[in-house]
Formats: C-alpha cells, structure tokens, sequence
C-alpha cells in the first residue's frame, strides 16, 4: 500500500506539473500575440495616414495659373492689349488690378506710346509676365507680375530668384556679368564711354544702378532682368531686357532676343 501510495503521488505530481508548463505556454503565447500584432497595425495605419495627409495639403497648395487676354482695345493707331491672371477658376483680382492700372498709364501717354503687348512664362509652381509699353520714340516701359500659384500673390524678386533657383547675391553678379557683356555689344565703343563728366560704363555698374534690376523669367525659361542702361545718344537712358544666360537684349523689339541688336 505505501508502494501504490507513493506512485500515486509521484502521478499527481507529474499531471500537476503538465498544466502547469501548458498554462505558461499559453499566457506566453498569449502576450506575444497582443504585444506584437497592434503595434504593427498602429505604425502600418499611422504611416499611411500621414502620407496621404501631405499629398492632399501639396495638391491643394498649388493650382493651375492661368494668363490670358483681358481686353484689347484700339486708341489712335494703337492696340493696348490687358492680360489678366487666373488661379485655378478664380481671377486673381488684386494682381489684375495692378496690372491694368500699368496699361492705363502706358495709354494716357498717346504721345509716347502706341499700344501694349505681353509674354510670360509658366513655371508650373509660379507665373512670370513681361508686359511692354511700345514707345514710339525707341523708348520702350517694361513690368514684370511674377505671381506665387501657391498664394495667388505677387513675388518679392527674392522668392522668384529662389523659384528660378538663384538668390539675391549670386543675381547681383549675374546682373553686372550680363551688363557688361550688353556694353561689350557696342562694337563701334561710342555708347558706352566717357563724355565731358559722365561715364557711361562706371554709372551702368555702380551698385545703385545693379541693385534696380528687376528680375523675370523670359518665355524661354531663362532669368532675365528688366534694366535702365545709360548711353551716349538719344534719350541717354534706355529700359532693355537682359538674359543672364545667353547674356542678349530685347531692346525695343519684344520677344526678339539677339547680342547684337539696333541700339535705337
């Protein structure tokens, strides 16, 4: 009897001791289970949210500009031609405004003037405008409207340059680079030189004079400046176009771009 008795208890213990390792096994596997799968589900769903989040915020930030003719209008034997800007399907009223009121200042000047006209270029991001006012005397008024598709604002010509991917003190040296090679243009050397107490070449690279240029993007997608360039002849002062890239003029004959043009 005390044989059975103690086989019987080593049994007991045997079985006692089986539940326990399951049990363990079973809380392990458990916690396992809970630790690892909703923290997985956490990040995967986390992630996806955040990146749809910012896709939606860029699509948004930026729509579609749009120029287009406003109105154009006959006075004398002139075409003063307006053009407007539109963002997504909405005028960009406060842009427009600053616009026309250039063209109605180019039109009561008759007797200078004889019309308007305009390009542009579209940077996808941002919109640069070239609007001229034809002179009739060979002295041409140039303004530049680069306006922001994110804010539907003007630019100040810092966020243009660093939309063109340029910023102000490496323009600066653009500037005097492409004035220089303009003066160069002058083959016959008689416009840009020293004529009783002026100095035509020093006075176009004084650092006054550098710091006016107002910078665009031609239809070409080149950087180029709207610039007043002193010369011996004429009016003396004269506003040109100038491509910092290919360093040519656009002087009293829109959208024709040449080294070498009729300086007028």
């Amino acid at each position: 009897m005390k044989k059975i008795r103690v086989a019987g208890t080593a049994c007991a213990m045997a079985f006692l001791m089986v539940l326990a390792g399951c049990s363990k096994t079973a809380e392990t596997s458990g916690a396992a289970s809970v630790d690892t799968t909703p923290s997985d589900t956490t990040v995967v769903t986390s992630g996806s949210t955040s990146a749809e989040a910012s896709v939606s915020e860029e699509t948004s930030a930026v729509q579609k500009i749009t120029v287009y003719t406003a109105s154009e209008e006959k006075k004398g034997e002139g075409t003063y031609i307006t053009p407007g800007i539109r963002l997504g399907d909405a005028e960009i009223t406060d842009v427009n405004s600053e616009i026309s009121k250039f063209v109605a200042e180019i039109k009561e000047d008759s007797d200078w003037f004889s019309g308007t006209e305009y390009s542009f270029y579209d940077g996808g991001s941002y919109v640069s405008l070239l609007v001229r006012g034809i002179s009739t005397i060979d002295c041409d008024s140039y303004k530049a409207f680069n306006v922001s598709a994110a804010t539907g604002k003007l630019m100040s010509d810092e966020e243009l340059l660093a939309a063109a991917g340029q910023d102000s003190a490496g323009f600066t040296g653009l500037v005097k680079k492409t004035v220089e090679a303009a003066m160069a243009d002058d083959k016959e050397g008689s416009l840009f030189t020293v004529v009783e107490d002026m100095d035509y070449r020093a006075a176009n690279l004084k650092d006054s004079n550098l710091a006016k240029a107002a910078p665009f993007v031609s239809e070409r997608g080149n950087l180029c400046f709207i610039y007043d360039l002193k010369m011996c002849v004429g009016a003396e002062e004269y506003t040109v176009c100038l491509d910092t890239v290919t360093h040519e003029h656009m002087l009293n004959d829109f959208g024709n771009w040449t080294l070498y043009p009729e300086w007028g």
